[in-house]
């Protein structure tokens, strides 16, 4: 065919069809009508290109569109090998990833509407670069190397796929047990939650070694101590990749939960544990209860951000529950007290950190590295303004139910975090999860958990008291605090819980947990 003399829209047309980068390559090469047919600034064959392997963002030009296209085809027929993140090769790529989870979704819900889409071409091509790149093998490595230290964004990005490192068709190994063994078992000053003390930087290690460990337990075949019964849930049941746009702000949870916690059977073991030098050199045996739930050893719980209770101070005064004034003024507005992320603050692990203890709890502050930017006539208005955080509007408050080793209810609060390395979508929960009395009907009889006017009463005699420590022993005894970070999606969870009546200050009694979302 004599493709110089059809018309430009003809040859567009023809382009549309074919299968392969390489074929329209060739294509562009027949004559110089095919070429301009394909790489005029107006063609819109790249649009269609473009839209077939990624999520098309918004207000792009069609030679903008060519440039993301052949940029990211490079990258992703080199690939790559991550061991720190610091390398340039490994840096493009790790812009890469980011890039694609920012975009993802991004044209699922046009002009504010909210329109149901099943998936995301963005989400294909992260699982398809994480398989070729191997983000997730060996997520330590860097550790390794002597001197190096892991990018913030490749732990960043190891973290937001978790699901995807439990996912059992997807094998890679996992490593480096003993030290997030270490991690998840350790004293919060060692291993805070946070970096600083308005909570605006996330601590992702200690995020990536809750999720590691617990990698370890589910996937490890004849180990891991739920590896059989993860196994045998249904794909419905296990972690699944976020759904929607990652966007700042608050957002609220889905409804149903299953998840598990882990512990040291023997308070002794704990502090050992946290004096061991060489992760690894002394073999300590994790306690999951495989009885939670019913019966299956993954615990339920159901949120329900419509009909809650009232928040008592003795609860937050154990998990500081609410947000800071400066983190809500952070999250309205990027400018104030705006810092580069963990990159601006020492090392954790102990260093750069203060700490000051009370009664029933340990706090703490980051010392930033960098100078605090001088404030602004319109930073003091604004703390004027906002003298603390606004229900339902800078935090929700939600209660819940679930069935443990037994039936318990619990209270707590969701707020937005700051983005993380560029990734919006972070929100951290709290929690007070109190066992309700224990029943006389065994487990596999239960049909629902009991009266949820009990817990109302329950709480109405806590809010009598202003600390853990003023509450009956009987009452506290079954109360148990978590806290922890929502991956960007809404879909996974990690945390830390601890006994919140220990008048030591040690909280020996700690452990992690996963929770992720089960909504149909």
């Amino acid at each position: 065919m004599a493709f110089n003399i059809l018309p430009v829209e003809l040859n567009q047309h023809i382009a549309s069809f074919l299968p392969e980068d390489k074929d329209l390559c060739r294509f562009t090469l027949i004559c110089r009508q095919t070429h301009t047919a394909i790489n005029s600034p107006c063609s819109a064959i790249w649009r269609l290109v473009f839209v077939r392997c990624f999520d098309l963002p918004p207000h792009t030009s069609t030679l903008d569109l060519k440039r993301k296209y052949v940029l990211r085809k490079k990258l992703f027929r080199v690939g790559g090998y991550f061991v720190s993140g610091q390398a340039a090769a490994e840096r493009r790529l790790l812009e890469l990833f980011k890039e694609l989870i920012n975009e993802s979704y991004i044209n699922a819900y046009p002009n504010g509407m909210s329109i149901e889409k099943t998936s995301s071409n963005n989400i294909k091509q992260l699982l398809c670069l994480t398989k070729k790149s191997q983000i997730l093998h060996d997520i330590f490595r860097a550790q390794n190397h002597k001197g190096v230290t892991a990018d913030p964004l490749l732990q960043t990005i190891q973290v937001l796929f978790t699901h995807w490192s439990l996912d059992l068709s997807l094998p890679s190994p996992d490593c480096g047990f003993p030290l997030s063994q270490k991690a998840v078992y350790g004293h919060p000053k060692d291993y805070p939650m946070f970096l600083d003390e308005s909570m605006r930087v996330v601590n992702i290690e200690y995020l990536l070694h809750i999720a590691n460990f617990f990698k370890y337990h589910l996937t490890r075949p004849y180990e891991g101590i739920l590896a059989d019964r993860y196994e045998s849930l249904n794909d419905k049941l296990r972690p699944k990749a976020w759904e929607k746009p990652l966007r700042h702000g608050l957002s609220k949870l889905g409804s149903q939960w299953i998840g598990s916690y882990a512990y040291l059977h023997d308070d002794r073991e704990a502090a050992l544990l946290r004096k061991t030098a060489i992760p690894g050199e002394d073999v300590f045996i994790d306690s999951i209860d495989t009885d939670s739930g019913r019966g299956n050893g993954f615990q339920s719980l159901e949120l329900d951000f419509e009909n809650v209770l009232r928040w008592p101070s003795a609860f937050e005064e154990a998990l500081d529950s609410i947000p800071t004034p400066a983190l809500v003024l952070a999250l309205n507005n990027p400018f104030f007290g705006q810092t580069q992320g963990s990159a601006n603050f020492k090392e954790i692990q102990g260093q750069g950190a203060r700490w000051k203890e009370s009664t029933s709890r340990l706090r703490y502050t980051t010392i930033p590295v960098t100078p605090p930017r001088t404030p602004k006539r319109a930073d003091h208005l604004a703390s004027r303004i906002i003298s603390k955080a606004r229900e339902g509007i800078d935090y929700l408050p939600f209660t819940g139910e679930g069935i443990d080793a037994q039936p318990f209810h619990c209270s707590g609060n969701l707020h937005a975090l700051p983005p993380q390395q560029g990734i919006a979508g972070w929100q951290r929960i709290t929690i007070m999860k109190v066992f309700d009395p224990e029943s006389p009907l065994p487990l596999d009889s239960w049909s629902s958990t009991p009266d949820p006017f009990s817990y109302a009463a329950f709480l109405e005699d806590v809010s009598r008291a202003d600390s853990m420590l003023d509450i009956d022993p009987v009452l506290a005894d079954r109360c148990w605090a978590y806290e922890g970070v929502v991956l960007p999606g809404g879909m996974v969870m990690l945390g830390r819980w601890w006994f919140p009546s220990d008048e030591t200050g040690e909280r020996i009694c700690t452990g992690p947990w996963i929770f992720w979302n089960v909504d149909a």
